[in-house]
């Protein structure tokens, strides 16, 4: 069997923006086998197969009821992230959402809004509720990387519009009726700039119990995904302070005290005043201290007597101690229960849960 090559190509629309989140599928022309995927945030479609056969390259853009073949190729053309095989739409996305759109079966429709703030930036991962007009009750969600959001409802349904104030509320900004849905979005535009929505929180560590993570100068990296900026903090009280622009994705990574990291988290900052935020880590931690002769610890540890329920024998002396003094011990330890008055003498036929084992044991260990 060859060596599998891969393509990666790069998806634009007829205008030269590159699309994302778009339905794409390759497959060897003439074939009825297909790999569906969707572009990344960077439109790319990267897939893989045979060398020299011709591939087709399928889209389904918006309001299409099918996929279309948009670019045919040889599997071995040379590409890379840096130099993808440049492939474009017929027509740009927003022709693409003009088209009409005839309602669904079932009576659903879609209808797109699109969420900028006062100087018109568009705003990613930006907090937006929906809900039928007169309802109380709403559904959450955030935009993507293009600051839109998809809204089903049925068809003619008025629809109403809440977003994130400087408040930390949700407050109605549009109500519309969605008729028979529309591709081309409708502008929700904030009274604020998006500078202005800066979250200041702190986040809780629990270990894998749920139990409070609190170990002294705990390192913790914190990284903004989007601007990769990175910040280091050494906290000892098991809260982590965070300050993000609400929709800033951020990534937290907690360093055990040996130095070594624990998996990197991500979080979502959806609020200006995010309460109860947890974290919980893989690991189990015990605090306690220890005074002279009574140690504390606030963990129950269960006492449970020998499961094994058989005899120490000298070949496992031996394999214990990896010398031939193990027989010596025995001889010593019997000179000790004399002068105990202890009327029992130490054999290789001891029991493991036994007084003399537990001496035994003992003796044994400051050999290792």
């Amino acid at each position: 069997m060859s060596n599998l090559v891969t393509v990666i190509s790069k998806i634009y629309d007829a205008s030269g923006k590159y699309v994302i989140n778009l339905n794409v599928k390759s497959r060897y022309k003439g074939s009825s086998r297909e790999n569906s995927k969707k572009t990344d945030k960077e439109g790319l479609f990267i897939f893989q197969g045979s060398p020299n056969r011709t591939v087709e390259i399928l889209a389904k853009p918006p309001n299409a009821k099918d996929y279309i073949v948009i670019k045919t190729l040889n599997s071995s053309l040379v590409s890379s992230r840096n130099n993808p095989l440049k492939v474009f739409l017929p027509k740009s996305i927003e022709e693409y959402r003009k088209e009409k759109i005839t309602p669904s079966s079932k009576g659903i429709v879609t209808t797109l809004f699109k969420v900028i703030d006062c100087n018109e930036k568009v705003l990613i991962n930006f907090p937006v509720k929906s809900r039928p007009k007169g309802r109380q009750s709403s559904f959450e969600r955030t935009t993507d990387e293009q600051g839109i959001v998809e809204v089903l409802s049925s068809p003619n349904r008025d629809i109403e519009i809440l977003v994130l104030n400087l408040e930390d509320k949700f407050v109605l900004k549009s109500t519309i009726n969605s008729e028979n849905g529309s591709q081309t979005p409708i502008i929700i535009k904030l009274d604020e700039p998006y500078e202005n929505f800066i979250s200041k929180t702190f986040i809780s560590l629990l270990d894998r119990n749920h139990q409070d993570y609190v170990v002294e100068n705990t390192k913790v990296e914190i990284v903004a995904l989007g601007t990769q900026t990175k910040k280091i903090l050494s906290i000892s009280n098991g809260k982590i302070p965070v300050q993000s622009r609400v929709g800033e994705k951020i990534q937290i990574t907690v360093f055990k005290p040996d130095g070594s990291p624990l998996s990197p988290e991500t979080y979502l900052v959806k609020s200006l005043k995010q309460n109860n935020v947890k974290l919980v880590l893989d690991v189990d931690v015990v605090k306690g201290n220890t005074n002279q002769d009574k140690p504390t610890i606030n963990k129950r540890i269960d006492n449970a007597e020998c499961a094994c329920n058989r005899d120490i024998t000298v070949e496992e002396f031996k394999k214990i101690t990896n010398t031939s003094t193990a027989l010596s011990f025995l001889n010593d330890l019997n000179q000790q229960f004399k002068k105990l008055s202890m009327n029992r003498w130490a054999n290789s036929n001891m029991r493991c849960d036994s007084f003399k084992s537990l001496m035994i044991i003992n003796k044994l260990s400051k050999f290792l």
